[in-house]
Order: C-alpha cells, then structure tokens, then sequence
C-alpha cells in the first residue's frame, strides 16, 4: 500500500515507525564504536541472530564476542548511508549501507586501519511497541587494510573523541557551554 493510501493518523505512525527503526540502527553504531556493552545489546532481540562473517549466532553474544577483543586500543567509526524499510505491520526488511573506519592495535603488529564497506541487512520486528533487530546479516562490499599513522598535522587542534563516558557529548548541560569549555582547556 502506498503513503497516499493511507489515513493521516497511518502516514504518521509509518513515518515515526521508520524513524524509529533508523534510529535503532545508529544506537547501534554508536554503541559499537564507543565500546557501549548494554547499549549494544539493547538492540537486539534476545533471541536475535546475527551473521556477521567471522560471527554467526545470537545477536546479543556478538556484542559479548565484540567487547572481548576491543580494547582501549581500538578506534571504530562508522557512517550510515541510506536506508531502504519494507514496512509490514510489526515488522520490516531493512537495508542499510554503511562505512566504518576502524584502527586497532594487535599483539606484535603495527598499528592498523581497516575501511569496510558494506550493508547491514536487517529483519526489525515491534514487539511489545518497540522496534529491535530480530535478524542481521552484515554484507561485505569492499574492505581495505593498511598500516595506520594517527598524526595529521592539524589533528590537535580538534577535540578528540573518547570513550563513554569521557567523550564530549555524554557531559552534561548545554552543548554551547560544553564545547566553550572544552576549547578553552586546549
């Protein structure tokens, strides 16, 4: 059925059900990238599967597998692209193209950086009004490996990015305040 079909009082709640869904998928990330154990999990189901190359099982032990071997020496960053949902009723079919930037140190090698590619193809369900993944399966486009330098030039005069709860947007107040106080101190 198309939007135009449907009642005023349908249209929203379809447009606030993507929004929701579009919204899971970057907790998602953000968990990920800051090493956010619980909020990671949150996501998923807890019958959730996830098929994630190297990982294929339930959902919520690929965050446990995860925060094993991600250490403090790990920088992980990703960007969403777009993201298409076949909406049904409680449940949806999602794809979500994705770049993750990610350096990590390895016992006896050099400092390493990975640029992967891909799409994260996912079955989303509403349960008990809310959305999470009852399915995933990460697609591989194109990946990239290369030794890895973390100095720019320019790099020091930008705040850096940190771990929960350090990082700049979990300190509370006002982000003005925040971020006049943060440039100040540098």
């Amino acid at each position: 059925m198309l939007l135009r079909d449907l009642s005023d009082s349908q249209r929203l709640q379809e447009l606030w059900d993507r929004e929701q869904i579009r919204d899971l998928i970057a907790r998602y990330c953000r968990a990920i990238d800051r090493i956010m154990v619980d909020d990671a999990k949150s996501v998923y189901f807890d019958d959730a599967t996830e098929d994630h190359g190297v990982y294929r099982g339930p959902g919520q032990g690929f965050v446990e597998a995860l925060s094993e071997i991600l250490t403090e020496e790990y920088i992980g960053h990703h960007c969403l692209g777009q993201t298409l949902i076949e909406l049904t009723g409680d449940t949806a079919n999602c794809e979500t193209y994705f770049v993750c930037g990610m350096a990590w140190n390895q016992p006896g090698n050099p400092l390493s950086f990975a640029d992967v590619r891909g799409r994260y193809v996912d079955s989303v369900e509403r349960r008990a009004g809310e959305w999470r993944i009852a399915s995933r399966v990460a697609v591989l486009d194109l990946t990239v490996q290369r030794p890895f330098d973390p100095e720019w030039d320019i790099a020091e005069a930008f705040v850096r990015g940190q771990r929960y709860p350090a990082d700049l947007v979990y300190r509370t107040g006002d982000l003005r305040a925040r971020l006049a106080v943060d440039r100040s101190s540098s």
